[in-house]
């Protein structure tokens, strides 16, 4: 299996199938329109608080915001990443060029398998697995935050990605890697 990085889905000669210049960052606005007194709890949303926590300090009163645009970008931090697809497609192999699939008939036995065969070995500490959002990158304050590591833009929404992202035990910079894990034959088959 090969277990790579979400820097290394950066890569653009991986082809547009594969490598995104922005994988696993985002960039999130709000526009403030009209005075507002963003002191008040009630109207602070959460790139408010990201993006300018200075603005608030204990007891501040009275802090009105008007025709200004906060902007938060975020860069999950590099870590490993394994991607699957939850749902078969043509479309998808054929951007891949792929000639080979392999259907996994037990995930949550398949992600046990490969997250704990990587804890075992003392590669990664944790992991968290999820399926892709396609809303894009660019965001703002009203969308649902979601770590970067899963965002996608729509042109992407065909491949219906699964990931597990997980977090290195060792600092420094990772590299993608192979790996055999013989444990993980009886969740998967071949695709006929």
């Amino acid at each position: 299996m090969r277990i790579g990085t979400l820097a290394s889905y950066r890569a653009a000669e991986l082809g547009p199938a594969i490598g995104d210049a922005r994988e696993g960052e985002s960039q999130t606005e709000q526009f403030i329109e009209q005075p507002l007194d963003i002191s008040r709890p009630e109207n602070r949303s959460w790139v408010l608080e990201k993006v300018a926590p200075f603005l608030f300090p204990p007891g501040s009163y009275n802090i009105i915001a008007d025709r200004c645009l906060f902007t938060l970008q975020e860069a999950d931090a590099d870590s490993f990443i394994y991607c699957m697809s939850h749902r078969f497609s043509g479309r998808a192999m054929r951007e891949f060029r792929a000639d080979a699939c392999v259907q996994v008939d037990d995930p949550r036995g398949f992600i046990e398998a490969l997250v704990g065969g990587l804890v075992d070995r003392a590669v990664v500490s944790e992991s968290i697995v999820g399926p892709c959002d396609y809303t894009g990158r660019d965001r703002n304050e009203k969308m649902h935050r979601i770590s970067p590591a899963f965002l996608k833009d729509a042109g992407y929404a065909y491949q219906h990605e699964l990931r597990i992202v997980m977090k290195p035990v060792k600092a420094g910079p990772l590299e993608p890697f192979l790996i055999s894990l013989p444990e993980i034959r009886r969740y998967c088959r071949l695709r006929p």
